[in-house]
């Protein structure tokens, strides 16, 4: 298990957390695990970025950037300062 910083937080995330996906389409994710990718960026410097594999409800399986995700009480919290 990685320790990953998704959004700024630290998370210590275990298979079967659940996660709110924080771009389109949205929705509650089952985490199923991470690593470690290195990317090489436009300029030719490398960027070792977490992916995590989730179950999405409708996308199925996704493998994607950390920062796309953020806990359920974060996205709560987050949507509670935002509401009218």
């Amino acid at each position: 298990m990685l320790e990953s910083w998704a959004l700024g937080l630290r998370l210590s995330l275990k298979v079967g957390d659940l996660l709110w996906q924080s771009r389109l389409p949205g929705g509650v994710c089952m985490y199923l695990g991470e690593r470690v990718e290195r990317m090489e960026l436009d300029d030719g410097s490398i960027r070792d970025e977490i992916i995590y594999d989730v179950l999405h409800p409708t996308e199925g399986m996704v493998s994607e950037p950390d920062y796309y995700y953020e806990t359920l009480d974060r996205a709560v919290d987050r949507a509670a300062k935002h509401s009218y």
